[in-house]
Protein backbone atom coordinates (compact mmCIF):
# COMPACT_ATOMS: atom_id res chain seq x y z
CA UNK A 1 0.00 0.00 0.00
CA UNK A 2 0.99 3.48 -1.01
CA UNK A 3 -1.75 5.46 1.15
CA UNK A 4 -2.64 5.23 4.74
CA UNK A 5 -6.96 3.95 4.93
CA UNK A 6 -8.99 1.21 5.52
CA UNK A 7 -8.28 -2.57 4.18
CA UNK A 8 -10.68 -4.99 3.42
CA UNK A 9 -10.00 -9.25 3.48
CA UNK A 10 -11.73 -12.45 3.56
CA UNK A 11 -10.37 -15.79 3.23
CA UNK A 12 -11.99 -18.33 0.92
CA UNK A 13 -11.20 -22.21 -1.08
CA UNK A 14 -12.28 -21.11 -3.60
CA UNK A 15 -15.65 -22.02 -3.25
CA UNK A 16 -16.62 -20.75 -0.23
CA UNK A 17 -16.23 -16.96 1.44
CA UNK A 18 -16.02 -16.10 5.28
CA UNK A 19 -16.40 -13.19 6.64
CA UNK A 20 -14.59 -9.60 6.18
CA UNK A 21 -11.80 -8.56 8.44
CA UNK A 22 -11.39 -5.25 8.30
CA UNK A 23 -8.34 -3.23 9.16
CA UNK A 24 -6.73 0.11 8.86
CA UNK A 25 -3.42 1.30 8.00
CA UNK A 26 -1.81 4.93 9.37
CA UNK A 27 1.62 4.54 9.67
CA UNK A 28 2.36 5.21 6.07
CA UNK A 29 4.16 8.41 6.01
CA UNK A 30 3.23 10.63 3.15
CA UNK A 31 3.34 14.26 4.73
CA UNK A 32 6.28 16.67 3.74
CA UNK A 33 8.88 17.61 6.26
CA UNK A 34 9.25 20.86 7.39
CA UNK A 35 12.37 23.55 8.19
CA UNK A 36 13.72 26.75 8.65
CA UNK A 37 17.19 28.44 8.48
CA UNK A 38 18.74 31.76 10.40
CA UNK A 39 22.07 33.34 9.40
CA UNK A 40 24.84 33.65 12.33
CA UNK A 41 27.86 35.71 11.89
CA UNK A 42 30.50 36.66 14.49
CA UNK A 43 32.05 40.22 13.20
CA UNK A 44 30.52 42.68 11.48
CA UNK A 45 33.21 42.50 8.45
CA UNK A 46 33.90 38.65 9.10
CA UNK A 47 34.08 36.25 5.70
CA UNK A 48 32.12 33.37 7.14
CA UNK A 49 28.05 33.10 7.58
CA UNK A 50 26.52 30.31 9.17
CA UNK A 51 23.71 28.70 8.14
CA UNK A 52 21.91 26.92 11.28
CA UNK A 53 19.05 24.78 9.61
CA UNK A 54 15.92 22.92 11.64
CA UNK A 55 13.96 20.42 10.42
CA UNK A 56 10.97 18.71 11.68
CA UNK A 57 9.28 15.78 10.95
CA UNK A 58 6.94 14.16 13.60
CA UNK A 59 6.02 11.08 11.39
CA UNK A 60 8.97 9.23 10.24
CA UNK A 61 11.71 11.57 11.43
CA UNK A 62 14.11 13.05 10.22
CA UNK A 63 16.75 11.59 7.70
CA UNK A 64 19.16 13.68 6.28
CA UNK A 65 19.63 17.75 4.70
CA UNK A 66 21.19 18.43 1.77
CA UNK A 67 22.11 21.49 -0.38
CA UNK A 68 20.92 21.34 -4.28
CA UNK A 69 24.05 19.93 -5.67
CA UNK A 70 24.36 17.45 -2.56
CA UNK A 71 28.02 17.93 -1.92
CA UNK A 72 27.01 19.06 1.31
CA UNK A 73 24.93 15.68 3.14
CA UNK A 74 24.03 15.79 7.20
CA UNK A 75 22.64 13.41 9.27
CA UNK A 76 22.55 16.19 12.61
CA UNK A 77 19.83 17.89 13.05
CA UNK A 78 19.84 20.81 13.46
CA UNK A 79 22.77 21.12 10.90
CA UNK A 80 24.79 24.14 9.67
CA UNK A 81 25.84 25.14 6.49
CA UNK A 82 28.75 28.03 5.74
CA UNK A 83 28.58 30.53 3.22
CA UNK A 84 31.01 33.16 2.10
CA UNK A 85 28.60 35.11 -0.10
CA UNK A 86 25.31 36.84 0.13
CA UNK A 87 22.29 34.96 -1.94
CA UNK A 88 19.55 32.59 -1.55
CA UNK A 89 20.82 29.14 -0.11
CA UNK A 90 17.95 25.85 -0.99
CA UNK A 91 18.33 23.14 0.97
CA UNK A 92 16.17 19.50 0.47
CA UNK A 93 15.04 18.12 4.25
CA UNK A 94 14.15 14.79 3.64
CA UNK A 95 12.36 12.21 6.30
CA UNK A 96 13.29 8.85 6.11
CA UNK A 97 10.08 7.74 4.35
CA UNK A 98 11.66 9.28 1.28
CA UNK A 99 9.55 12.84 1.18
CA UNK A 100 11.42 15.68 0.51
CA UNK A 101 10.53 19.45 0.95
CA UNK A 102 13.13 22.38 0.03
CA UNK A 103 13.36 25.28 2.17
CA UNK A 104 15.28 28.68 1.21
CA UNK A 105 17.61 30.58 3.01
CA UNK A 106 18.02 34.43 2.64
CA UNK A 107 21.71 35.59 3.44
CA UNK A 108 22.35 39.36 3.43
CA UNK A 109 24.79 39.56 6.34
CA UNK A 110 27.62 40.18 4.72
CA UNK A 111 28.75 43.77 3.49
CA UNK A 112 31.78 43.11 1.70
CA UNK A 113 32.46 40.68 -0.84
CA UNK A 114 35.73 39.35 -1.96
CA UNK A 115 36.38 40.05 -5.56
CA UNK A 116 39.05 39.92 -8.66
CA UNK A 117 41.61 42.11 -9.41
CA UNK A 118 40.13 42.19 -13.02
CA UNK A 119 36.96 42.96 -11.70
CA UNK A 120 36.09 46.46 -13.51
CA UNK A 121 33.79 47.24 -10.71
CA UNK A 122 36.32 46.54 -7.78
CA UNK A 123 37.05 50.49 -7.47
CA UNK A 124 36.78 53.73 -9.17
CA UNK A 125 38.27 57.03 -8.75
CA UNK A 126 35.89 59.22 -10.93
CA UNK A 127 37.02 62.26 -12.55
CA UNK A 128 34.69 65.31 -11.76
CA UNK A 129 35.75 67.70 -13.54
CA UNK A 130 35.15 65.43 -16.64
CA UNK A 131 31.61 64.35 -16.49
CA UNK A 132 32.22 62.01 -13.00
CA UNK A 133 33.80 59.48 -15.63
CA UNK A 134 36.09 57.11 -14.53
CA UNK A 135 40.10 58.51 -13.92
CA UNK A 136 42.78 56.30 -14.79
CA UNK A 137 45.17 55.44 -11.64
CA UNK A 138 48.02 53.52 -10.64
CA UNK A 139 46.66 49.50 -10.36
CA UNK A 140 46.45 48.97 -6.31
CA UNK A 141 49.21 46.72 -5.57
CA UNK A 142 48.33 43.61 -3.32
CA UNK A 143 50.79 42.19 -0.89
CA UNK A 144 51.05 39.23 1.25
CA UNK A 145 47.76 37.58 1.20
CA UNK A 146 45.97 40.53 0.69
CA UNK A 147 42.30 40.01 -1.09
CA UNK A 148 40.05 42.56 -3.27
CA UNK A 149 37.21 42.91 -1.82
CA UNK A 150 33.79 45.50 -2.50
CA UNK A 151 30.84 46.85 -0.90
CA UNK A 152 27.95 44.76 -1.37
CA UNK A 153 25.85 46.33 1.58
CA UNK A 154 22.74 48.00 1.46
CA UNK A 155 22.28 50.29 -1.90
CA UNK A 156 25.47 48.92 -3.20
CA UNK A 157 23.93 49.20 -6.50
CA UNK A 158 22.94 52.88 -6.35
CA UNK A 159 25.84 54.49 -5.18
CA UNK A 160 27.16 56.96 -7.61
CA UNK A 161 30.47 58.59 -7.50
CA UNK A 162 34.16 57.13 -6.61
CA UNK A 163 34.59 53.38 -5.21
CA UNK A 164 37.59 53.35 -3.79
CA UNK A 165 39.78 50.03 -3.75
CA UNK A 166 39.37 47.97 -0.78
CA UNK A 167 41.37 45.18 0.32
CA UNK A 168 41.80 42.87 3.69
CA UNK A 169 44.99 41.01 4.87
CA UNK A 170 44.19 37.81 6.54
CA UNK A 171 43.26 38.70 9.83
CA UNK A 172 40.53 40.34 8.23
CA UNK A 173 41.47 44.48 9.06
CA UNK A 174 40.43 46.47 6.34
CA UNK A 175 42.28 48.92 3.89
CA UNK A 176 41.57 51.54 1.22
CA UNK A 177 44.25 52.42 -1.69
CA UNK A 178 45.37 55.88 -2.01
CA UNK A 179 46.86 56.14 -5.52
CA UNK A 180 49.84 59.22 -6.04
CA UNK A 181 48.90 61.92 -7.35
CA UNK A 182 50.09 65.66 -7.63
CA UNK A 183 48.02 68.86 -6.61
CA UNK A 184 47.80 72.13 -6.89
CA UNK A 185 45.57 74.73 -4.27
CA UNK A 186 43.99 77.23 -6.26
CA UNK A 187 41.99 79.02 -3.65
CA UNK A 188 42.07 79.30 -0.06
CA UNK A 189 46.12 78.51 0.15
CA UNK A 190 46.82 79.38 3.51
CA UNK A 191 43.30 80.80 4.77
CA UNK A 192 40.84 79.26 7.39
CA UNK A 193 38.28 79.83 4.17
CA UNK A 194 36.91 76.84 1.79
CA UNK A 195 39.33 76.21 -0.78
CA UNK A 196 39.91 74.46 -3.88
CA UNK A 197 42.03 71.74 -4.14
CA UNK A 198 42.91 69.98 -7.38
CA UNK A 199 44.39 66.50 -7.93
CA UNK A 200 46.11 64.90 -10.78
CA UNK A 201 46.26 61.01 -10.41
CA UNK A 202 49.83 60.34 -12.09
CA UNK A 203 52.30 57.62 -12.43
CA UNK A 204 55.98 57.06 -10.75
CA UNK A 205 57.77 58.81 -13.60
CA UNK A 206 55.04 61.58 -12.34
CA UNK A 207 53.45 61.82 -15.75
CA UNK A 208 49.38 62.52 -15.24
CA UNK A 209 47.56 59.93 -16.24
CA UNK A 210 44.36 61.89 -17.59
CA UNK A 211 45.20 64.36 -19.81
CA UNK A 212 45.85 67.24 -17.44
CA UNK A 213 48.46 69.45 -18.47
CA UNK A 214 51.28 71.82 -16.38
CA UNK A 215 54.42 72.15 -15.11
CA UNK A 216 55.11 69.57 -12.04
CA UNK A 217 57.71 69.62 -9.41
CA UNK A 218 58.62 67.13 -6.56
CA UNK A 219 60.35 70.27 -4.74
CA UNK A 220 57.94 71.58 -1.79
CA UNK A 221 60.31 74.64 -1.66
CA UNK A 222 60.42 75.69 -5.56
CA UNK A 223 58.13 79.09 -6.45
CA UNK A 224 54.62 77.77 -6.84
CA UNK A 225 54.80 74.15 -5.88
CA UNK A 226 51.27 73.41 -5.08
CA UNK A 227 49.88 76.52 -5.63
CA UNK A 228 50.79 77.23 -10.03
CA UNK A 229 52.48 74.32 -10.34
CA UNK A 230 51.75 71.04 -9.50
CA UNK A 231 52.96 69.42 -6.09
CA UNK A 232 53.41 65.69 -6.24
CA UNK A 233 52.17 64.66 -2.53
CA UNK A 234 55.07 63.98 -0.55
CA UNK A 235 53.65 61.09 0.89
CA UNK A 236 54.41 59.35 -2.50
CA UNK A 237 58.08 60.32 -2.53
CA UNK A 238 61.69 58.95 -1.54
CA UNK A 239 62.31 62.45 0.43
CA UNK A 240 62.11 61.28 4.30
CA UNK A 241 62.52 64.88 5.20
CA UNK A 242 58.90 66.04 3.25
CA UNK A 243 57.11 63.11 4.49
CA UNK A 244 58.11 60.72 2.49
CA UNK A 245 60.91 57.74 2.94
CA UNK A 246 59.78 54.57 0.99
CA UNK A 247 60.43 55.50 -2.05
CA UNK A 248 58.75 56.78 -5.46
CA UNK A 249 55.05 54.60 -4.57
CA UNK A 250 52.43 54.05 -6.52
CA UNK A 251 50.04 54.74 -3.88
CA UNK A 252 50.12 54.00 -0.25
CA UNK A 253 46.94 51.50 1.68
CA UNK A 254 45.89 53.11 4.44
CA UNK A 255 43.89 51.66 6.99
CA UNK A 256 39.91 52.17 6.60
CA UNK A 257 39.17 52.62 10.33
CA UNK A 258 41.12 53.19 13.30
CA UNK A 259 43.54 50.84 14.49
CA UNK A 260 41.50 48.20 16.72
CA UNK A 261 42.29 44.96 18.30
CA UNK A 262 44.59 44.43 21.78
CA UNK A 263 48.17 45.54 21.84
CA UNK A 264 50.14 44.74 25.40
CA UNK A 265 54.27 44.69 26.24
CA UNK A 266 55.10 44.82 23.11
CA UNK A 267 52.97 41.80 21.36
CA UNK A 268 51.10 43.66 18.70
CA UNK A 269 50.03 40.20 17.16
CA UNK A 270 46.42 41.00 17.50
CA UNK A 271 46.48 44.63 16.45
CA UNK A 272 43.75 45.08 13.63
CA UNK A 273 41.93 47.33 11.65
CA UNK A 274 38.39 46.30 11.70
CA UNK A 275 34.64 47.88 11.93
CA UNK A 276 32.47 47.36 14.97
CA UNK A 277 35.23 47.26 17.44
CA UNK A 278 36.71 49.81 19.89
CA UNK A 279 39.85 51.47 19.12
CA UNK A 280 42.90 51.09 20.72
CA UNK A 281 43.14 54.14 22.88
CA UNK A 282 44.85 55.49 26.09
CA UNK A 283 47.87 54.78 24.82
CA UNK A 284 51.60 56.63 25.07
CA UNK A 285 53.04 57.73 21.59
CA UNK A 286 56.01 55.07 21.82
CA UNK A 287 53.19 52.39 22.29
CA UNK A 288 50.98 53.31 19.02
CA UNK A 289 54.49 53.74 17.18
CA UNK A 290 55.49 49.67 18.28
CA UNK A 291 51.70 48.88 17.65
CA UNK A 292 51.69 50.38 14.22
CA UNK A 293 55.28 49.13 13.09
CA UNK A 294 55.34 45.51 14.56
CA UNK A 295 51.25 44.61 13.60
CA UNK A 296 51.90 41.83 11.00
CA UNK A 297 47.63 41.43 10.45
CA UNK A 298 48.27 38.07 9.85
CA UNK A 299 50.58 38.10 7.01
CA UNK A 300 53.99 36.30 6.76
CA UNK A 301 55.00 38.90 4.59
CA UNK A 302 56.71 42.88 5.84
CA UNK A 303 54.21 44.81 5.16
CA UNK A 304 55.49 48.13 6.02
CA UNK A 305 53.36 48.83 8.38
CA UNK A 306 53.49 52.02 10.80
CA UNK A 307 51.60 54.33 12.92
CA UNK A 308 50.45 56.92 9.99
CA UNK A 309 52.74 59.92 8.79
CA UNK A 310 51.23 63.56 8.88
CA UNK A 311 51.51 63.52 5.08
CA UNK A 312 49.96 60.08 4.52
CA UNK A 313 47.17 61.47 6.81
CA UNK A 314 47.27 64.34 4.39
CA UNK A 315 47.12 62.82 1.45
CA UNK A 316 44.04 60.54 2.52
CA UNK A 317 42.69 63.79 3.31
CA UNK A 318 43.50 65.90 0.44
CA UNK A 319 41.05 63.14 -1.69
Amino acid sequence: MTENGPVYARLTDGTNYGSTATGNVWNIDRTLPTGSGRVSMEEQNGREATIIISAIDSESGIESVTNKTTEFIRKENPTTYKVTKNGNYEFYIIDKAGNRNTISVNVQEFLWEETKTSDLEWYSYNNLENGNKKANVNEPRLAGNMKPIKYVGPEANTQGGSKWANATTSDGSMWVWIPRYAYKITEGYHTNQAGTIEVAFIDTNNRFLNGEYGEITMNVQELGAGKTKWLVHPAFTANAETGGGFGELPGIWVGKFEATGTYSSGDASRVSVKPGLKSLRNMAINDQYKAGKNATYGESTNLNSHMAKNSEWGATVYL
